[in-house]
Order: C-alpha cells, then structure tokens, then sequence
C-alpha cells in the first residue's frame, strides 16, 4: 500500500475521498461510503483518535466494516508514527504466522510530522472478559509477541530508521537505552509494586507478587547480560 496525504483532523474525511482511499488501497471493490458519522474521540499520550461509523451504498463490496477508527499522531510523538508504519508495511508482513489489525490508509509527512493511520474499531469485537472468566487471553497476546522477538532477534533492520532514532524514556528499545535507565526504570517499578499490590487487593495472588517483586530484582542483570553478548537468552535465571 502506498503512503498517501496525511489526515491532520477528522473533518478532512468526506464520504468520497475515503471511497477513494479505499480503492486505491484495495479495500473497497465496488460501491462507495455514502455517509461518515464521529460517534466519539478521545487522546493518548502519542496521538488523538475518533470513532467513525460508515454507510455504504447498497452495491458495496469490500473488506471495510462499518466501524472503524482515525488515529491521528500528536508531532511530538511522529516519529512513533513512523515506527508503527514500518511495522505495518515490512515487519509484520514478513513474520511467520502472525496476526495484525489491517490498515485501510496511512499518510506520513516527515517534514510536517504528520502522521494518521484508518484502521478498524476494535472496541466493537474486542472486550475485557470477566476476571472471573477461565480463559487467559494475555498468553495470546505473549505468544503473538515471541513470534516477532524470534523473526526479528539482532536483525540488522532494527539498525536502521526509524528503529535507532532518538527517543527518551526507559522504555524504547534495547540497542538505544544506556544501562542506567535499566537500573533506574526497574527501581521505579519496583517501588511501585507494593501500592498496586495493595490497591488490587484479593485479585492478586500473593504467588504472583512473588514474582513480580523476583522479576523486577533479576531483570537488570539479564538483560544487560543478554544486551551485552547480542544472545537471547532461553531462561531467566532464578
């Protein structure tokens, strides 16, 4: 899919510049969107999103539900945006068995920082089960992760933009985070184990904290250790 001109707010979509959207991405084979309906918006910390209900014309054929979403990315955060799309467009095309969310439109302009995806609303079939429920669907969610960490492990790729940017914060990606902000992130998690853990109260088991606490104390020196030979380690020692 070709990158086109970025969507900066929510009224720039009319009904027929997103049937053509559509089509030049293969989304849409015939028929057109006759109506675009905001049903709510809300933001994040990177970018500012809007939920979007469609009306096709009787003759549609195509593979957009009606429900769908605008994400738009604040510029501060653009260079997520670009991460994201190279996810989307080389990553994830190319990692064996692995399931991701279609992008109907992307349009990035890296001298304006602009940046906007149209992708479905997964709040329509997607839900929090109840806690009481048996099924585990964040082991889902791990499984389909380890599929891109063994796909994509020391691939020089990630040598490349938008992977070695500059970003701040403990929490971007390990060939970029100094040993420190190891250190010092899994200190401020540890400190905040003790409040959450009082906060969940019964809903969270005392084994699981155990855990949690052993986790945050052995993470430092693994990671570093697996940073500093290039290796992926296949346990975590205890």
């Amino acid at each position: 899919m070709e990158l086109s001109e970025p969507i900066t707010e929510v009224n720039q979509i009319t009904p027929e510049t997103l049937t053509g959207r559509l089509m030049e991405n293969g989304f849409l084979s015939t028929g057109c969107v006759t109506a675009i309906e905001k049903t709510d918006s809300f933001g994040s910390s990177a970018a500012e999103w809007d939920r979007l209900t469609l009306s096709f014309s009787e003759d549609y054929s195509g593979a957009v539900p009606k429900n769908i979403v605008l994400k738009v990315y604040r510029k501060g955060w653009f260079g997520g945006g670009g991460v994201e799309w190279t996810f989307y467009d080389e990553l994830a095309p190319k990692t064996p068995g692995a399931s991701v969310c279609p992008v109907y439109d992307c349009g990035i302009d890296r001298e304006a920082k602009d940046c906007h995806f149209l992708m479905p609303d997964l709040s329509v079939t997607h839900s929090e089960p109840p806690k009481e429920s048996a099924d585990r669907p964040h082991e889902a969610v791990v499984e389909e992760l380890l599929k891109y960490h063994i796909r994509w492990w020391n691939d020089t790729r990630l040598d490349d933009w938008p992977f070695m940017q500059k970003a701040g914060g403990p929490l971007r990606m390990a060939q970029a985070i100094s040993e420190g902000d190891i250190r010092d992130s899994c200190a401020s998690f540890g400190a905040e184990l003790k409040p959450i853990a009082e906060k969940m109260g019964d809903d969270l088991d005392p084994a699981d904290l155990a855990t949690l606490e052993h986790v945050v104390e052995r993470y430092p020196d693994v990671f570093i250790n697996r940073v500093g030979k290039g290796e992926e380690p296949h346990t975590f020692a205890r």
